[in-house]
């Protein structure tokens, strides 16, 4: 082999290898960016998920609230209704074979939100 014909070889070693490299440099920035790209939406897809567990959150807070304060206005007719109407409203019920059930005023009360949190996070854990 001469002199210039090994420049040669060489030089298109170098060449190939200097393409080859910078084939791979190329190659690894863009599954950096594929990869930040992925995390970004992941990370905003889970702050969209956070957010709709917390309205979820606050929706059942409002409903606890609006039910308890439902029961303590219904509470406090009860205090007040006179003694005939609450008479009268037994017979109707010993009377009535329908009207088996009666309500326990307090007894679901915190049940409720206690349910409600227990949904939205099996819900977020299924997603």
């Amino acid at each position: 082999m001469t002199p210039e014909s090994f420049a040669f070889f060489l030089h298109t070693a170098i060449y190939s290898a200097v393409k080859g490299f910078i084939a791979a440099e190329r190659s690894m920035a863009n599954r950096r960016n594929m990869l930040a790209t992925s995390i970004a939406k992941h990370v905003t897809s889970m702050d969209l998920k956070q957010q709709k567990i917390e309205e979820e959150i606050q929706k059942a807070k409002k409903r606890y609230s609006e039910q308890t304060s439902e029961k303590e206005k219904s509470k406090t007719e009860i205090k007040h209704r006179s003694k005939k109407d609450k008479k009268k409203k037994k017979k109707v019920q010993r009377h009535n074979s329908d009207s088996d059930f009666t309500y326990q005023y307090g007894r679901y009360s915190d049940d409720l939100l206690d349910q409600t949190i227990n949904e939205l996070m099996e819900k977020a854990a299924a997603r």
